[in-house]
C-alpha cells in the first residue's frame, strides 16, 4: 500500500513539472525568434551601407548597398538596374535576399542565440567574408578561456561553447580584433588610411559598455 502511495506522489510531481514546463520554456529563445534576428540586423546594416558608392582606392570598388560590383557582378547589375529604374522596393527585396543567403546564413548567424553577437558576426561577414567572420568569433571564445578549434565554421561545438560566454565580452573582443586588422591593412597599404576612421567608427558602434 505504501508503494502505491509513493507511486501516486511521484505521478503528482511529474504532472506538476509538466504544468510548469510550458510556462518556463517560452522564456527561452526559440528557433523562430533567433531567425527573426535577421530583420532588425539587416535594417541596421542597410543604414550603415548606404546606397551607391564608387570611391577611389576602395578595394571593393563600385558598390550598391554594400554589394560590390567587383566581387558580385551579377547581383550588383540586377540591383543597380532596379534601383536606376525607380523600382526601389524591388531593389531592396533583392538586397535583403542577397544578404540573408550570402552572409547571414553562410556565417551561421542563425545558430547564434544572442542578438548582439549575431549582429557583429553578420556585419563582420559583410566586411571580411563569412569564414573569417566565424574565425573572429571562435578566437573570441578561445580568448575567453575555452578550448576550441578555429576552423571558420560555427558548428554545434562552437554554439555550445558560446552559451557559456558573456555576449558583452565576446562582442568587445571582436570589435578590438576588427580594429587591429583594419590597422594592419592600412600599414600594408597606406592608401587605405582615409577609410580607417570610418572602419573604426563602424566597429566601435557595436561596443557594449560594462
Amino acid at each position: 500500500m505504501r508503494f502505491f502511495y509513493l507511486v501516486y506522489l511521484v505521478c503528482l510531481v511529474c504532472l506538476g513539472i509538466l504544468v510548469i514546463l510550458p510556462i518556463t520554456f517560452p522564456l527561452m529563445n526559440t528557433k523562430d525568434e533567433i531567425r527573426d534576428f535577421f530583420v532588425p540586423l539587416f535594417n541596421n546594416l542597410y543604414d550603415r551601407e548606404g546606397g551607391y558608392s564608387n570611391q577611389e582606392n576602395d578595394l571593393g570598388g563600385e558598390t550598391i548597398f554594400g554589394i560590390s560590383k567587383r566581387f558580385n557582378p551579377d547581383e550588383f547589375k540586377e540591383i543597380f538596374l532596379l534601383y536606376q529604374s525607380g523600382d526601389k522596393k524591388g531593389a531592396l527585396k533583392k538586397v535583403r535576399e542577397f544578404y540573408y543567403k550570402e552572409y547571414y546564413l553562410k556565417s551561421n548567424c542563425d545558430k547564434i542565440d544572442s542578438k548582439s553577437i549575431a549582429e557583429i558576426v553578420f556585419d563582420t561577414a559583410v566586411l571580411f567574408g563569412t569564414r573569417r567572420s566565424q574565425k573572429f568569433l571562435q578566437m573570441a571564445i578561445q580568448q575567453s578561456g575555452y578550448k576550441l578549434e578555429v576552423d571558420g565554421v560555427i558548428g554545434n561545438l562552437t554554439a555550445k561553447k558560446l552559451l557559456f560566454c558573456t555576449p558583452c565580452d565576446i562582442v568587445n573582443k571582436i570589435v578590438l580584433a576588427r580594429i587591429l586588422v583594419h590597422k594592419a591593412k592600412v600599414y600594408k597599404d597606406p592608401k587605405q588610411e582615409k577609410f580607417l576612421k570610418g572602419w573604426k567608427t563602424r566597429a566601435e558602434s557595436f561596443l557594449i559598455q560594462t
